[in-house]
């Protein structure tokens, strides 16, 4: 529609009252049988003081070469054919006859590949239509998606939103759930600060020697911020217990139970005592920064800094 729009005023064609082309006069043109010549009576109905309802279109009173012609039939029924493919008109079983063909082509399907596609639509689309991937995966017909089996994914999630759910049951107040986008997870905002607090669950997996290791893997965005991390039982299938870390310092690495980084979590016991070790960690962050300030500024103040720094 834009495009036809910014032809037409490069072109120097004229809209009736004298202002510029628009893509939506370009759609309600495109959409309305009028600018075809034909006139249509009886869209709606409605009865005395009853509701107005709309007619099927097959029960329209239509009148054809009422007017001239603006647009042909040929070009109208076109357009009708590109309108009825939009996602927001495709029922259900066509979208996933869509996912169908673009799982297909690429032997697996995930959140990457879809919003790569032109075959389907995007992945807001589709978690709007169907709740979340997960449920679209189980109706495509999918067990798994990138070898985790849907179950898992579905129980990880749950487990997830559990958890948040309880957080904020105790904090109603002070906590609210904070999102940027429909792509991104949902995160916690502190109310008073604005401080975001990321939920992250680690799944745990065993290695040849029989000992316990969590698989962490933090998005990038929220590495550096406070996280609440949910360390899985061995069969991951429910929390076994809570830490909060002022931040997360790896990418994706599974991370044993005698690493000292992990131990060096602070145990959550009780939802309630959150807040308070947030702010212990905030706390002890700001005194290192503060004490690092300062031992530059004694540095310079003696000489020591430039000859360290001529030095490398």
């Amino acid at each position: 529609m834009h495009g036809i729009a910014r032809r037409l005023n490069s072109e120097g064609v004229e809209y009736p009252n004298g202002t510029k082309w628009k893509a939506a006069t370009i759609r309600r043109m495109l959409r309305h049988a009028a600018y075809m010549g034909t006139q249509v009576w009886g869209r709606t109905s409605t009865i005395l003081f009853s509701p107005r309802v709309h007619v099927p279109p097959h029960q329209w009173a239509r009148c054809t070469s009422a007017f001239e012609p603006i647009i042909s039939k040929e070009v109208f029924e076109r357009a009708q054919l590109v309108f009825s493919s939009f996602a927001h008109n495709l029922t259900d079983e066509e979208m996933l006859e869509q996912l169908r063909a673009v799982l297909k082509e690429h032997g697996k399907l995930s959140a990457k590949i879809i919003q790569k596609s032109r075959l389907c639509p995007g992945v807001t689309t589709i978690r709007s239509r169907f709740g979340c991937l997960n449920n679209m995966y189980a109706r495509v017909g999918l067990s798994t998606s990138n070898g985790v089996p849907i179950s898992s994914r579905s129980r990880w999630q749950t487990l997830r939103n559990d958890l948040i759910r309880s957080i904020l049951e105790t904090f109603p107040d002070q906590l609210k759930i904070s999102r940027r986008g429909s792509r991104f997870r949902a995160l916690l905002k502190y109310r008073k600060t604005g401080l975001l607090i990321s939920i992250l669950l680690a799944t745990c997996t065993a290695s040849h020697s029989e000992k316990m290791r969590w698989f962490f893997r933090p998005p990038r965005s929220e590495r550096n911020r406070p996280t609440i991390v949910g360390l899985l039982n061995e069969s991951n299938t429910m929390i076994d217990r809570l830490l909060v870390f002022q931040n997360i310092p790896y990418r994706k690495t599974k991370v044993p139970a005698d690493n000292e980084w992990l131990q060096s979590g602070i145990p959550l016991q009780r939802t309630s005592h959150l807040l308070d070790i947030i702010r212990d960690l905030r706390g002890k962050r700001e005194e290192s920064s503060r004490s690092s300030f300062l031992g530059i500024q004694r540095l310079r103040s003696t000489g020591s800094f430039r000859s360290s720094i001529a030095t490398r």
